[in-house]
């Protein structure tokens, strides 16, 4: 099942998601499913009012207020500038899946796994989705390396 085409997000050297060009100056496309993957986890939700008391630092996506009932993004960023402690390693797979369940929702995906571990460079998570047509996406993100040294 194709989700369609989007423009490919690729990290850079700087640790920022960006849109990268061809060589004729496009924009490189891919399939919108891997696209919807990084946006989903990699996108602020807002945080609530335990998790943040300033209501002005709970951050979140302002397309999220045109969507009621729905809220694309994750906690991911609470966690940017936390220690690498085994709390929050699994804070960073609860995050992930809350935002990637709604993939199953949606029926773009029978099936996801999140797998989240600690690095000596960081938290790295493994998503694993099965896709409607049974195929296997199998993607690593590195969480800010070099955060809590």
């Amino acid at each position: 099942m194709s989700t369609g085409i989007d423009a490919k997000l690729t990290l850079d050297s700087d640790n920022i998601w960006t849109m990268t060009l061809t060589e004729d100056g496009d924009i490189e496309t891919e399939d919108a499913f891997e696209t919807y993957i990084i946006v989903a986890l990699f996108t602020d939700i807002r945080a609530d009012g335990s998790e943040v008391a300033t209501s002005e630092n709970r951050r979140g996506w302002i397309g999220n207020e045109e969507t009621p009932g729905f809220e694309m993004g994750s906690k991911l960023w609470l966690l940017d500038q936390a220690d690498v402690t085994p709390a929050n390693v699994n804070l960073s797979e609860e995050y992930a899946l809350q935002a990637l369940s709604k993939m199953v929702e949606e029926e773009l995906a029978l099936s996801v796994r999140v797998d989240s571990s600690g690095t000596h460079e960081g938290i790295q998570i493994a998503v694993e989705i099965i896709r409607p047509d049974s195929s296997v996406f199998l993607r690593y993100f590195n969480l800010w390396e070099n955060t809590g040294k």
